[in-house]
């Protein structure tokens, strides 16, 4: 008997022991069960066969990375002590042994972190995966040295539109490249309502062969040869053709390249020729590209939104840019930005639209706050008793407030960066699968390294503050009426 350490003293019974054991091998299963789930109506897009599955996969993947997550903590916490010297120091091992001991306790812990930091990580990556995409689309597409507005804004629909005929002024600058006969720089903006659904509608000037047509982005074609069949005066005159954002598809399963889609416009229901696919995230339902002159026919509307200049080789972009300013530009109040410009406007743009989501991956933190900071208070006056006798056995306050701190980190950093991972792994499937299916466009998985390692960070911190006052209380209870708890 008086080898028996105080800390096995404390132990739980083998019965209740075993009975944690079944009920937390119970959780896994159910966590995993859940999980696998995730995966395959994610990746066999089952909530095109039954819509509300898609809520139901949601709220699965919340709950699955809740009760699977906690078994990979106590894997984890098991390892560190093998792999590190950090189980030879009497807290840190106490606080490991605890956290073993009373795994109920421990899995409500994490469960409590890993729901808010999951959601976190996941909304997150999304966010990044959007950003990224949307990025890396906008440098392909801006390929104009300078893009001149009435408004100073660009690719939008709601750019205030101009006169046509400041072309031939803006072409007259010295350093400006000419596009050449029959080619232009302008086009034309706006969102327009056909068949009672709102789409955005762009229409183009031919640009110069120097362009190569790269502010098209097509989808299983080349590009020259399909821009030049958009441009085509012949082919228009015969049958207008169109080329569609690839989202549009995913509205419209019926419709394919080569079919015709009528448009109403201010002449009437036009039939216009699919000719390819386009990636454009200008609109949620998809988005028009047609012939500048095909739009003047059908729309009777000689305005513009925006001049796309191109400089000559060799030419002074802030001269040409000073130039247009005080000669083109005040005359008509036009704004003229540069490429760089342009690609920094539209990241701010883009950072602007995702600004709620932070909102959200605050209140889930604070959730999570909140939850372990309730649960290690549960935990505390659970083990009143306990630590009572650690007291009585010669334990000190500062001793007993840095176990329980020591509790409260670990189970925060393994929880953090298990959560990371799943939660990475979530967004990973629904960015590739449902997202796919339920936009239409293509998100391009991006792994946010900077989000990874914040929310790991904000996971230990929130693991500090939670554990700060629940440690202060377990250490200032008076040793005798701890050990009269019960």
């Amino acid at each position: 008997a008086s080898r028996i350490t105080p800390l096995e003293a404390m132990k739980s019974s083998g019965l209740e022991s075993n009975r944690q054991e079944r009920g937390g091998q119970r959780g896994v299963v159910f966590g995993a069960a859940l999980l696998i789930f995730v995966y395959f109506s994610m990746r066999f897009q089952w909530n095109r066969i039954f819509a509300p599955i898609e809520q139901i996969t949601q709220g699965a993947s919340v709950l699955g990375a809740a009760f699977f997550g906690p078994a990979l903590v106590f894997l984890m916490i098991r390892g560190l002590r093998k792999v590190t010297r950090l189980g030879k120091i009497p807290i840190f091992r106490l606080a490991q042994e605890n956290l073993i001991r009373s795994r109920r306790r421990t899995a409500t812990n994490v469960m409590a972190l890993m729901v808010g930091l999951f959601l976190v990580m996941l909304i997150a990556t999304i966010r990044a995966s959007f950003q990224t995409t949307l990025v890396n689309w906008l440098g392909e597409i801006l390929t104009a040295d300078i893009v001149v507005t009435a408004s100073g804004r660009t690719i939008t629909a709601d750019t205030q539109p101009t006169q046509a005929s400041i072309q031939n002024e803006l072409l007259q600058i010295p350093g400006i490249r000419n596009p050449g006969e029959g080619r232009g720089t302008r086009s034309r903006f706006l969102q327009f309502s056909s068949q009672g659904i709102k789409y955005t509608l762009k229409a183009f000037d031919e640009p110069g062969d120097y362009t190569g047509y790269r502010n098209f982005k097509i989808k299983g074609q080349d590009r020259i040869t399909v821009a030049r069949k958009l441009f085509d005066e012949e082919l228009n005159s015969r049958e207008p053709g169109v080329i569609i954002s690839e989202n549009f598809f995913s509205k419209n399963p019926d419709k394919k390249v080569g079919d015709l889609f009528e448009i109403d416009t201010p002449s009437g229901r036009i039939p216009f020729r699919i000719l390819a696919v386009s990636v454009d995230f200008a609109s949620p339902n998809g988005v028009f590209y047609i012939s500048r002159k095909v739009y003047e026919r059908y729309w009777k509307d000689p305005l513009v939104t925006t001049f796309a200049l191109t400089l000559e080789p060799g030419a002074n972009l802030e001269k040409v840019r000073s130039e247009l300013a005080s000669g083109v530009g005040k005359k008509y109040g036009l704004t003229a930005l540069s490429n760089a410009e342009m690609r920094s406007e539209m990241k701010k743009a883009i950072d602007q639209s995702f600004a709620y989501t932070r909102a959200v991956e605050i209140a889930a933190l604070f959730v999570a706050l909140l939850g372990l900071l309730n649960t290690l208070l549960i935990s505390v006056l659970e083990r009143t008793r306990e630590i009572g006798v650690l007291r009585a056995i010669g334990a000190s306050r500062q001793q007993i407030f840095r176990m329980i701190l020591t509790e409260a980190v670990i189970q925060g950093g393994f929880g953090a960066l298990i959560a990371v991972a799943i939660g990475a792994a979530i967004g990973k499937l629904w960015i590739e699968n449902s997202l796919a299916a339920a936009l239409g466009w293509m998100i391009e998985f991006s792994v946010p390294v900077s989000s990874m390692i914040t929310t790991v960070g904000v996971g230990l911190l929130v693991s500090i503050i939670a554990g700060i006052y629940p440690s202060k209380r377990a250490s200032e209870l008076p040793i005798v009426e701890a050990l009269e708890y019960e």
